[in-house]
């Protein structure tokens, strides 16, 4: 980090082990431990685990472990900014170079915590070999052996044992973890009594992150640096809003005492409801909006949201069709639509609709077919905007058939690719949208059975949208 001399920076007990250094921790974890540091509530130093052979940790060295982080969020209406350099980090250690160093953070007997996010794809089993001198590729084998050595070197003391906090969006990403770790012990046939620490003295918690962090300021790195006076290839930009929801029925994480600085940090005893909230009501809104705001030609959440038909069919889709399924308190959930709907506006967070899109098939099947077949089954009727939405998912679908080039691309699974494309090439022969919806209805709801009417319902939606335009059919049912 080019940056004026500052006074030397306080050193405090390396407590963290962060397994990731992306834009996401970086925002999230960093800053909150930041913040508590600051707070005087906890007094942590952060070591920063690059997960994969490529990344951005030497980036992070080289600055010292500095980095900028700029909140940008509305309050009362009125765009409110934040500014915090990150000075936590004390260690950044690239594993399939520094193998030795990543061990040599099992030996330290201040750390507690781990957190890591490797992505939905990192906390899978991978069927690997124990290879002490040399770096496994998947993150729970490595973290296997970061225990081992901890093991070995505390001699199983039982207060040895770390809390570890992945923030994947995997669900129940903690026991998922836990399981494959205990896998990899078995399957490199280590002691029992490793096997046994492992599980008692190691605490693995499912927990739930929110915050939407679009990354590096590009358009705007330069009038930054300009105003913070040095130079920072790692300062992320993200949204004021935050929350960390931890599984922890019996309050075992309360040394992590982030709330007390005023983040938010909730403990539960049953994470489900939670997340359940968090996937149809954000993610949902997210991939139910997203391909008719795309077929209208918008380009970014703020201009979905602040759309005169997307943005209140949106809100009548959140609060007429999704919340009242879910299990969580009504006016909570109502008060969480409502702060999503106003971080969706936010100005200063450019959150392309296009990105949002990216394997839009599967996210369908996780987050609003749900909420489709919950509302069928109570009501006995499909709901009419979340119907909607997969015939304008189908719709958008359509620029897998062909070649030429298209203004918005189509990302996801090749097969989902290759189904879509046939089974619209066959449309532009027969013109049966009932047969094309039978095609391609069921993907969309993964290994659930879609609806009774629900492919005869999305036949006429298609139809209607072909002949009448997707922001006319919109309006139709926001007239309803």
């Amino acid at each position: 980090m080019d940056a004026p001399r500052r006074p030397p920076l306080p050193q405090r007990p390396l407590r963290v082990v962060q397994i990731g250094e992306g834009n996401f921790l970086r925002c999230f974890i960093g800053w909150m431990i930041e913040t508590a540091n600051n707070a005087a509530v906890m007094d942590s130093a952060i070591a920063v685990v690059q997960p994969l052979p490529e990344g951005s940790i030497e980036t992070l060295r080289r600055q010292d472990g500095l980095y900028t982080v700029i909140l940008k969020g509305l309050r009362d209406g009125v765009l409110q900014t934040e500014i915090t350099l990150i000075t936590a980090v004390q260690a950044s250690i690239d594993p399939y170079t520094q193998w030795q160093e990543f061990l040599a953070l099992a030996r330290v007997p201040t750390i507690r915590w781990m957190v890591s996010n490797t992505t939905e794809a990192g906390i899978v089993y991978q069927q690997c070999s124990m290879t002490p001198h040399s770096c496994p590729q998947s993150f729970p084998a490595k973290l296997t052996m970061l225990l081992y050595e901890r093991f070995n070197h505390f001699h199983g003391s039982t207060e040895a044992g770390l809390h570890i906090l992945p923030c994947e969006l995997n669900a129940s990403n903690g026991s998922t973890l836990r399981r494959i770790v205990l896998q990899h012990a078995e399957d490199w046939q280590l002691s029992a009594a490793f096997r046994t620490w492992l599980a008692e003295s190691n605490r693995f918690f499912n927990t739930l992150v929110d915050r939407v962090v679009p990354g590096y300021p590009r358009d705007e790195a330069q009038s930054l640096e300009q105003e913070l006076g040095y130079r920072d290839q790692l300062m992320v930009v993200g949204e004021s809003f935050h929350c960390w929801i931890i599984e922890d029925p019996y309050n075992l994480t309360l040394d992590l005492c982030l709330e007390k600085a005023g983040l938010a940090l909730t403990r539960v005893a049953d994470l489900g409801p939670y997340r359940e909230r968090k996937v149809r009501i954000l993610n949902g809104a997210h991939t139910a909006t997203v391909p008719a705001a795309l077929l209208a030609g918008l380009a970014t959440v703020q201009q979905m949201a602040e759309h005169e038909v997307f943005g209140p069919l949106m809100r009548r889709m959140l609060m007429d069709e999704v919340i009242p399924q879910l299990t969580l308190d009504q006016d909570e959930s109502r008060r969480y639509a409502e702060d999503v709907l106003i971080r969706f506006a936010n100005p200063a967070i450019r959150h392309y609709l296009a990105d949002i899109a990216l394997n839009s098939v599967a996210k369908f099947a996780v987050r609003v077919a749900p909420s489709i077949a919950a509302y069928q089954q109570v009501h006995g009727a499909l709901p009419p905007i979340l119907s909607f939405s997969l015939a304008a998912l189908i719709m958008l679908y359509r620029a897998c058939a062909t070649s030429e080039t298209v203004e918005q691309p189509i990302r996801d699974d090749q097969q989902v690719i290759e189904t879509c494309a046939a089974a619209w090439r066959d449309f532009s022969r027969n013109g049966d949208w009932v047969e094309l919806s039978r095609r391609l209805v069921p993907p969309a709801f993964g290994d659930q059975v879609p609806p009774v009417g629900l492919i005869e319902h999305t036949a006429r939606q298609l139809a209607q949208i072909e002949r009448d335009g997707i922001a006319n059919v919109a309006r139709l049912l926001l007239a309803d």
